[in-house]
């Protein structure tokens, strides 16, 4: 079983908006959101957070939780063995997906493309989908969010050599879907 929450908009929630959110928060994530810099990236981590909140309730009855972290950083529900879950954001757009198992997410949107940054994570094979792809940035994006999905499942994060790892080898264990500027992808399903 898992379920995935999307919320698209931070920036143009007002600052009433971002406040109520703030209000459903523990003390220690509204501290956390208050620290970015940048308000795009307080609200991204209020509003992910709270998609999280509402998914422990909805899904597993958890109403108070604390998460914890491996000796790699991955994320993990204290307490709660069984429950797993996984946040990514891009622009304004952020997704939490929870779990019955080990799971993994990333949202990304389509950006500018950048060869040296391709030639550093992805693979030959990879490479060649890109070169050959009539929309290089689409492609890079739907092999990174694979990529990001697979080390968040995990636990490894992007310290791993993204370049080893072979997305065609995952085609069985990842979902990638595209929604107009926008690559999600899930591995662990």
């Amino acid at each position: 079983m898992y379920r995935i929450y999307y919320f698209s908009g931070v920036d143009r929630m007002t600052e009433s908006d971002f406040n109520e959110v703030m209000t459903v928060l523990p003390e220690e994530r509204r501290k956390k959101a208050l620290r970015y810099v940048n308000d795009r990236d307080r609200r991204l981590s209020a509003v992910s957070y709270m998609l999280l909140i509402y998914g422990m309730k909805e899904c597993f009855g958890i109403v108070d939780f604390e998460i914890d972290f491996t000796e790699h950083g991955k994320p993990y529900i204290k307490d709660h063995s069984g429950v797993y879950f996984n946040i990514s954001h891009s622009g304004d757009e952020c997704v939490c997906i929870v779990s019955d198992k080990e799971i993994g997410i990333d949202i990304q949107l389509i950006g500018k493309y950048n060869p040296k940054t391709a030639e550093y994570v992805c693979s030959d094979h990879e490479l060649d989908l890109i070169e050959n792809s009539n929309d290089k940035a689409a492609e890079f994006t739907r092999i990174w969010t694979i990529k990001e999905s697979y080390v968040k499942y995990t636990g490894n994060g992007i310290s791993s050599d993204l370049k080893k790892i072979d997305t065609m080898l995952l085609k069985d264990k990842v979902k990638t879907t595209r929604t107009g500027n926008v690559y999600m992808s899930v591995v662990g399903i």
